[in-house]
């Protein structure tokens, strides 16, 4: 793939929007009886705010004019953060950042590292996405590899579940995560410069993390500028960094283990990145482009098997220069376009493009690997309204990606199509009927037809082949509104996911993920049928949503650990790891079987109002079981446990504040030549006074503590659940103005 390839196809967005007929007003602002008009041009609607002179503190918004369109609850299990919700929550990685969402769980690779687990589901599973095109990083790949997102610099964060993954391909079977930003404004700022800034510190792993993020325009044309930094220290834990009896059953190993105490040594990292971007926006639609520059240097928990210079450190006593460490760097280049009411009948037309160009090196002193993803992906969406009642999508997904894991996964030419479609018909006030299909069809090209390996002591001629998948998807759901505020759902989709490159190509050793991978080229694509039962209700009072699923999963594909060790030094094929850990791989090798999945989601959350303040009290819960159809297989590795608790806060003008339990049941169904995890609990408690000053500025002050009781917490879906455990007791303080 090359550049020219990404200029054409910006040539060809524009010409689509200039064939389109787009005009350009001249003014955003009016200025008619001392009012402010500020018109959106993604939601095509109109607010005007009359101005008002708050106490500092305490203030009223006094709205003279609002305008409010209903929107009907839908069967999709759809959640968002954002503003004070996403500022308090939000942390160094995606997953830390999503933990506390109903059905979402954290794959944490050590502290550097945290995946989104979306209903026990995660990695080529879950699509990652920033403004509706993906990440393109190389975190599907493997669990040790970052997600390049940065919270800090993100507006909201929305989180598909089930039917509504439809539109976004078929590695958003499990779930869909799209980081929402301003790089491409698609708006013209009220003032001529407008902007924001934060500041957080934590004091556990003693990270200082801080963003600015500048918006200006004038006339038609629209700029954003932003950048962000983080960096910390080791993170710190109560007790032992190694779980010793749970390493040495994984490795069937009576070999002796270094340990470390208060803290998980190589932990420390930075972060840094930045966008600019740029829109030219009219009265029809908008027209924007945007660079984005991310590099992630994080390290490796000692402590592995993995032929590392360290299998565990003891206190004081580590040259830490030598652990594996990891260098991320991402540079990407967005255009995005749309057009409002082209013709009758069309509501919006939308193009965008991205190309990513990802670089991923990871390795100790003498020894590295380096993983590379470069892609093209374009979506063009048409959202339509036949008749006030009937309304949809219709789109096109198309994709080209080269990808690169040295001695790993061979260079290999991955290209993929997509066609969709999603309707939405109401029928009465009181029933939605809504459906939707996709076709995708996916070609995996190998560079090399014959690859040569010398693993175990021998050379084999390992062969490689063109192969082609047909992944399609139907869904369709109703929902009942029997009464004002309350609805339920019923939600039906069969979805189809092509294996992923790795999945396929895999041969040799991992070190950085600890083991030794082997792909298989035979392998079916996975079909998932989903059922899925829900309600929601929500007054002054009291508000709920809850839901039950199940999905029957054929052909599932994951990594089966085979019970046998590489061991790098002498190449051989060993039963167990009997000389010691250093250089000892776990094999696992890809393989498909009939799985089911079922589980639940659940909330009820009581907010009355006082003159005095808005208490509240929420209850929750979510559960998710995986096992083979086939009993003799186990359950599916590393779920996440049954998680319950409660949350109790109070809001009182510009404060709020809340307390949080969580309790996790111990993971004891692991699958098989996995270790269990134990039970544990955690409290959480979140602080913030959000002031607003009579000319405008907003600063957002905040605090939160995590983990108050230290509880020492084994995360049952890392990889590294038995070497590295979740922090202890952290606390954080930080700001967020807005200018």
């Amino acid at each position: 793939m090359k550049i020219p390839t990404v200029i054409n196809w910006i040539a060809l967005t524009l010409s689509i929007l200039t064939a389109s007929g787009m005009l350009w007003a001249s003014e955003a602002d009016d200025s008619e009886n001392g009012e402010t008009v500020f018109e959106s041009a993604e939601q095509g609607s109109m607010e005007t705010i009359e101005s008002t002179q708050p106490e500092t503190g305490e203030f009223d918004v006094e709205l003279e004019k609002m305008v409010i369109e209903g929107i009907a609850p839908t069967a999709d299990s759809t959640s968002e953060l954002s503003d004070i919700d996403l500022r308090l929550k939000s942390a160094g990685t995606l997953g830390k950042t999503l933990e506390r969402e109903l059905g979402v769980y954290n794959a944490s690779f050590g502290p550097g590292v945290g995946q989104p687990i979306i209903r026990g589901m995660g990695g080529p599973r879950v699509r990652v996405m920033h403004d509706g095109i993906g990440s393109h990083d190389a975190s599907a790949m493997s669990q040790d590899h970052a997600v390049a997102a940065e919270s800090l610099l993100a507006d909201s964060i929305t989180i598909h579940r089930g039917p509504a993954t439809l539109r976004y391909g078929s590695g958003a079977i499990g779930g869909v995560v799209d980081v929402k930003h301003k790089r491409i404004p698609d708006s013209v700022p009220l003032k001529p410069i407008e902007g924001t800034a934060e500041y957080r510190y934590d004091h556990n792993p003693k990270e200082n993390a801080g963003m600015v993020g500048i918006d200006a325009g004038k006339g038609n044309v629209a700029v954003h500028l932003d950048y962000f930094q983080r960096g910390n220290e080791n993170t710190r834990i109560p007790g032992y960094a190694l779980d010793e009896a749970a390493v040495r059953e994984q490795l069937k190993t009576g070999a002796a283990l270094n340990n470390s105490k208060g803290e998980i040594k190589n932990t420390d990292g930075e972060s840094r990145g930045g966008s600019a971007g740029i829109s030219l926006i009219g009265d029809l639609g908008y027209i924007g482009t945007s660079y984005n520059h991310t590099y992630k240097e994080y390290g490796l928990p000692p402590g592995d098997p993995g032929g590392h210079s360290h299998v565990g450190v003891a206190p004081g006593g580590s040259d830490q220069a030598e652990a594996m460490r990891f260098a991320m760097e991402q540079r990407r280049y967005d255009v995005e376009a749309m057009l409002f009411n082209p013709m009758p009948y069309i509501e919006s037309v939308s193009v965008k493009t991205g190309y990513v160009d990802y670089e991923h090196e990871e390795g100790e002193p003498g020894f590295s690997v380096l993983f590379t993803n470069e892609v093209l992906e374009t979506r063009f969406e048409l959202e339509h309204r036949f008749i006030d009642q009937w309304s949809g999508f219709l789109g096109l997904q198309w994709q080209d990606r080269e990808f690169l894991a040295e001695n790993l996964v061979p260079q290999s030419q991955i290209d993929s199509l997509g066609l969709f479609f999603t309707e939405k018909l109401d029928l009465f006030d009181e029933l939605t009927v809504e459906f939707g299909g996709r076709y995708e069809r996916q070609v995996t090209e190998p560079n090399e037809k014959l690859l040569i390996s010398n693993w175990f002591g021998g050379t084999q001629q390992l062969p490689t082949r063109k192969l082609t998948h047909k992944p399609s998807s139907l869904a369709a759901s109703l929902t009942y509104r029997p009464f004002e505020g309350g609805s339920v759902y019923l939600a039906w989709q069969n979805a189809e996911r092509a294996p992923d490159i790795q999945e396929m190509y895999s041969f040799g050793p991992h070190p950085a993920n600890r083991s030794f991978d082997i792909g298989r080229l035979n392998l079916a694509v996975e079909r998932a049928s989903n059922r899925e039962i829900g309600i929601r209700y929500d007054n002054a009072l009291i508000s709920l949503q809850g839901n039950a699923y199940q999905k029957d999963v054929k052909d599932f594909i994951y990594q089966e650990n085979l019970g046998l060790f590489f061991q790098s030094d002498t190449n051989t094929l060993k039963a167990a790891c009997t000389d010691g850990l250093r250089g000892c791989f776990p094999i696992y090798g890809f393989r498909g079987d009939d799985a089911e999945f079922y589980g639940y989601e659940a909330e009820i959350k009581f907010h009355p109002m006082f003159d005095w303040g808005t208490p509240h009290l929420t209850l929750f819960s979510d559960y998710v079981r995986g096992r083979f159809k086939d009993r003799a297989l186990g359950d599916v590795p590393r779920l996440p446990p049954q998680r319950y608790g409660f949350e109790v806060g109070l809001q009182k003008n510009a404060w709020q504040g809340a307390l949080r339990f969580t309790q996790a049941l111990a993971q004891d169904r692991p699958g098989i030549d996995e270790t269990e995890t134990p039970s544990y609990h955690r409290f959480d408690l979140d602080v913030s006074y959000d002031w607003h000053a009579d000319s405008g500025q907003r600063v957002l002050l905040f605090g939160k503590a995590s983990n108050l009781s230290d509880s020492p917490i084994r995360n049952s879906t890392s990889f590294l659940r038995n070497i590295a455990p979740e922090p202890g007791m952290s606390l954080e303080i930080g700001f967020r103005a807005y200018f």
